[in-house]
């Protein structure tokens, strides 16, 4: 994520468990969130929620929030990076 009045990108990491199903389908979801493939990156953010903890429920929330203003927006110049509106 960019944050507000920042022109370089911010790391931010999740904690998984190492490996499996969980693992791989929150990478998939990530990738196809990255290159900016919107219907994509919903049908696997959805198959993420339903196979993956609880506690990554508010995180993805987060994502689908997200995912619907980009799609909305459809930024010609995405590159793979969320920018903050708000510090």
């Amino acid at each position: 994520m960019r944050l507000k009045g920042r022109t370089t990108p911010s790391r931010v990491f999740t904690l998984l468990s190492e490996g499996g199903a969980v693992t791989a389908a929150h990478e998939s979801f990530l990738a196809a969130y990255r290159e900016g493939r919107w219907s994509d990156a919903e049908a696997l953010l959805t198959s993420a929620r339903q196979d993956g903890p609880a506690g990554l429920a508010s995180l993805y929330a987060v994502y689908e929030q997200r995912i619907a203003r980009l799609k909305a927006a459809n930024p010609a110049n995405w590159d793979g990076v969320y920018e903050l509106e708000e510090k």
